[in-house]
């Protein structure tokens, strides 16, 4: 048999057998709680994190989960934008034509986990109308310079016909859960949508 074709041969054996890329170890969140995780600072430089009492033992941590969103296909954590209620949310033209908002999360309460879980929804004050909404499974966390996990690059696509959100309230909806379960976190803030 040739090279080629003994190369070819095994690489379609492997693919039927299934033997593709390694399965992520699923961690076990119970084990995964704020008091786990390493002292953070904030960009103001304030403490967030473990503190140390006169006895010596060690106070939990302040839980921290915040939304917000990213510049499209940005992974690095630097470009995380929290959303603050009140304030607009841009929507970003994608390539193949569909508005969409670029959903992003951070948190200190997985800082053992390197996937997880994701629903997030786009929907009105008062819930009659929904602009997008999406479930991923297994989404790669990324590990930020201070200690929090990001979820970044999570496109929630907006209907076609803009006139429908552009310039209207609407309640951003996320939760977030480790892959293989656990603590789950979830948090709405009241944005409004607008076209970039």
């Amino acid at each position: 048999m040739r090279p080629f074709t003994a190369t070819l041969s095994t690489a379609l054996l492997l693919a039927l057998l299934g033997c593709d890329e390694p399965e992520t170890a699923v961690v076990d969140a119970a084990s995964c709680q704020p008091t786990a995780c390493p002292a953070l600072e904030v960009a103001s430089g304030d403490p967030i994190s473990a503190e140390t009492s006169e006895s010596g033992d060690t106070a939990p941590a302040v839980p921290v989960f915040r939304v917000g969103t990213n510049e499209a296909g940005e992974t690095d954590p630097m470009h995380f934008l929290e959303a603050v209620d009140g304030a607009p949310v841009k929507a970003v033209l994608g390539g193949q034509g569909a508005w969409m908002v670029v959903v992003a999360a951070a948190t200190n309460q997985f800082c053992c986990v390197d996937r997880v879980n994701v629903k997030a929804q786009l929907a009105s004050p008062d819930g009659t109308t929904v602009y997008g909404q999406l479930q991923y499974r297994k989404r790669p966390v990324f590990e930020g310079a201070e200690g929090m996990r990001y979820l970044m690059n999570v496109w929630l696509v907006l209907p076609a016909d803009d006139t429908v959100w552009n310039g209207k309230e609407a309640v951003l909806h996320v939760e977030l859960e480790p892959y293989g379960g656990g603590l789950v976190l979830t948090k709405d803030v009241k944005v409004v949508l607008q076209k970039s």
